[in-house]
């Protein structure tokens, strides 16, 4: 290992190696595994030597092996400042920093290191850094979403960095940063991602980071690019007051209760009533369940879709379907200009049964799968 305060290069022992290299090898795709390779072994390797500088960095977001399935960069956060490594094993130096970790206002850096790797060598070098605002001021590639600098445009006296935050000199680092509105779901986006082999460039990139800002919804995405079983909402255990994430009551304040979900049985029978969100496009709907427990043991179900208040009409087109889980069409419903709400009829099933409701809209799709 070679360090001085100008630049650091380092030998990757083979126990980290090959950590690095077994952890990548559960990621779904080859740009995936490469991502998580060079990431896992950047952070292994420098996470412990950062903090012989700053004793309390620590790795930021929560989750970050999910992020670097889809897109590079370890963020470090700092006492006071953020920085963020930047990995790559390209020998023609340049800085190419994915816009995710310059325009979030939740991963955005202070200063970006740039390090390479080199596998076959095995061995690192961080050989410059940028602040934030040299990298706005750069140039940024729509084609990629990165931002750039040349090699020259790059400071690389890594030793200008440490002063700086020994002496706590007050540098104005980062630059304006707009927020990233949040969305209420985004199930269907994360069905449209999943299919996608460049998922991070597949929808606009305020969406895609509302969507990345969640930890839940990383992982979701995670388990689908990966073909992991589908998260399934278990209606008899709903009796037990055992709920999926995502599920609301039906009386809650902010939303009302549908006529045609009441109570409509002939037994004195509990009735439970659930209201998931979902985002078709820019539309917000309600997915809306009723189930209650019928006198032949079976479970009767109710499947109503609408809008979020009760003067909006549905989207014109809109499709809710019923399928069995070997993708058999059971029954359709289509929204009609006058339609505030469709629902389904209602069904009876035995338990055990798996069943899928899928609503779509002009392309855009969102799914539950329940098991009665």
């Amino acid at each position: 290992m070679y360090i001085t305060p100008t630049q650091w290069q380092i030998e990757i022992p083979d126990a980290i190696a090959q950590t690095a290299w077994r952890k990548s090898k559960v990621c779904p795709t080859p740009q995936a595994q490469w991502n998580t390779y060079l990431n896992q072994l950047s952070c292994d390797v420098l996470l412990p030597l950062l903090q012989d500088y700053l004793p309390t960095a620590t790795r930021y977001p929560d989750g970050i092996a999910t992020i670097w399935e889809v897109v590079s960069g370890t963020g470090l956060q700092g006492p006071v400042k953020r920085m963020v490594l930047v990995p790559d094993k390209n020998i023609d130096r340049e800085l190419s920093v994915p816009q995710e970790w310059v325009d979030s206002p939740e991963w955005a850096g202070d200063y970006y290191l740039a390090v390479q790797i080199n596998p076959d060598e095995q061995s690192l070098t961080v050989w410059g850094y940028a602040t934030h605002t040299m990298l706005k001021a750069g140039a940024y590639h729509a084609a990629d979403r990165t931002y750039h600098l040349e090699a020259d445009q790059v400071i690389q006296d890594l030793n200008v960095l440490w002063v700086t935050q020994q002496m706590n000199f007050q540098e104005v680092t980062q630059g304006a940063i707009a927020p990233i509105q949040p969305i209420a779901t985004a199930e269907n986006l994360l069905q449209r991602l999943a299919r996608s082999p460049r998922p991070r460039l597949e929808i606009p990139f305020v969406q895609w980071m509302a969507c990345l800002h969640q930890p839940d919804w990383r992982r979701r995405l995670s388990a689908l690019r990966r073909g992991e079983p589908p998260k399934v909402n278990h209606l008899s255990q709903w009796f037990q007051n055992i709920f999926e994430a995502g599920w609301a009551v039906i009386d809650n304040p902010l939303i009302y209760e549908a006529p045609a979900l009441r109570q409509n049985s002939a037994i004195d029978a509990p009735i439970i009533r659930r209201v998931k969100a979902l985002q078709l496009h820019d539309r917000s709907l309600f997915l809306m369940m009723t189930v209650e427990p019928t006198p032949d043991g079976r479970l009767e179900v109710q499947v109503q879709v609408r809008s979020r208040d009760e003067e909006t009409r549905l989207p014109l087109g809109l499709i809710v379907t019923l399928q069995s889980s070997s993708g058999e069409t059971i029954q359709m419903v289509q929204a009609l200009p006058e339609d505030l709400a469709v629902q389904l009829q209602r069904f009876r099933s035995n338990t055990g049964t798996p069943f899928l409701v899928q609503v779509e809209w002009d392309g855009d799709r969102a799914e539950e799968l329940f098991m009665v």
